[in-house]
């Protein structure tokens, strides 16, 4: 459900997890992206070889918890190479894409007010209102 509405998936903190290979493998069957592996260091723990069995993207996070907190990192302070990034809009742009065309199709099936409202989300238009159905022909 999250790749058909244009999302990614990713498992944050997998060391949390008790037995991570049988989650992060189940999680994978059910259409995982992608794992944190980065530490807000830069640095690559070890959960890099789990993410790397199951063909996922690795990615960080700061872990931000708010302002204030002893020893926070900030957010954006996770050094991560622009390689990853690109891996990233790499594996996300078909996914980005198909979800894009389900709600052109959408719209193009049926051009109601509603359908244009979720189009208009993805542009800098944001308001519908006064649009009038485009006549098919077809009654």
């Amino acid at each position: 459900m999250i790749s058909r509405t244009g999302g990614i998936s990713a498992l944050a903190h997998p060391w949390s997890l008790k037995n991570p290979d049988a989650v992060i493998r189940s999680l994978k069957g059910a259409g995982l992206h992608a794992m944190e592996v980065y530490r807000s260091d830069g640095k690559v723990d070890g959960f890099s070889q789990l993410a790397e069995k199951y063909g996922l993207l690795k990615l960080g996070g700061s872990d931000f918890h708010g302002k204030g907190t002893k020893d926070e990192t900030d957010v954006g302070e996770v050094k991560l190479a622009i390689t990853t990034l690109c891996s990233f809009l790499e594996m996300a742009r078909p996914i980005w894409c198909s979800a894009m065309k389900d709600i052109l199709l959408k719209f193009a099936e049926e051009p109601s007010a509603a359908n244009l409202g979720k189009t208009l989300k993805f542009g800098q238009l944001s308001n519908p209102d006064g649009f009038a159905p485009i006549d098919s022909g077809s009654t």
